[in-house]
């Protein structure tokens, strides 16, 4: 089992690594995309993707029961980082007059498994799919990862640098969750022998990160993927999104101060 929040660290610490070879189109703190990154499965912090292993149902959750279909993780993870949690992401956007205009990066990173994120039509998610238990303890894991990367903000931009930075954060994260989900490089750890996540990024993901982009053909990507230096720098530079593949580690929720939620296979 490999839990939620040092799965997006590592996926966060393999964007490190991509950012650092393959640089945005628009300049922007590199650091502040990285942090965007480790958001991609903020919407496994929701009843129905616990809801995936019953008998893995967190009891911070309360008893079991089945949520409503038709939310998965990625579609869910947009709402929660354009409704619910956007207040949080303030920090990332000091500056920007619109709100709507973070939208294209939530999209990005939230649509990583190959498409980007259906439209829900609705503002926040239902207490059946985001309770109040899901809702603390993803705000928790943004205020970690938000002191444990410390990200600049973003500049303000203009639409047209707005697009294209979203497309390159848009295949950015795709190829660092696949990178990152590799369990080659990216054993799954014990969640309550990891609960500094400030230590775990610092002496656990980015070494692993730069080992895995060492090892890997052309010294950036797992060799399962089958893909090059060049044919990665094309995905990246033109934000052309592949799917996600290799392998897929078992992922979880881990629980510290604040209770969070169980263990299931990534999807």
């Amino acid at each position: 089992m490999h839990s939620v929040p040092h799965h997006s660290l590592d996926v966060a610490a393999s964007a490190s690594v991509l950012v650092s070879v393959f640089r945005p189109p628009v300049a922007v703190p590199g650091d502040a995309l990285i942090a965007l990154a480790a958001f991609h499965d903020l919407g496994k912090f929701t009843r129905p993707f616990q809801a995936k292993v019953p008998d893995l149902w967190p009891p911070s959750l309360g008893p079991f029961t089945q949520p409503p279909a038709g939310f998965q993780h990625d579609d869910a993870g947009f709402v929660l980082l354009s409704g619910s949690l956007a207040g949080r992401f303030d920090r990332l956007f000091a500056g920007w007059r619109s709100s709507s205009a973070r939208d294209p990066f939530f999209r990005a990173v939230t649509g990583h498994h190959g498409r980007p994120p259906r439209p829900l039509d609705m503002d926040d998610l239902p207490r059946s799919v985001a309770c109040p238990v899901c809702l603390t303890a993803a705000g928790a894991f943004v205020e970690e990862v938000f002191a444990v990367i410390d990200p600049p903000p973003l500049p303000r931009l203009d639409a047209a640098d707005r697009d294209r930075l979203a497309w390159y954060l848009a295949g950015l994260a795709v190829l660092a969750d696949w990178l990152g989900s590799g369990r080659r490089w990216f054993p799954p750890v014990v969640a309550v022998d990891h609960t500094n996540l400030g230590k775990y990024w610092r002496e656990v993901a980015l070494p692993r990160a730069r080992k895995a982009a060492h090892d890997g053909p052309g010294g950036v990507f797992p060799a399962q993927a089958g893909m090059n230096r060049t044919m990665l720098r094309r995905f990246v530079s033109e934000g052309r999104v592949p799917r996600a593949g290799g392998d897929e580690p078992m992922i979880r929720m881990m629980r510290r101060s604040v209770p969070m939620c169980s263990p299931r296979r990534r999807g």
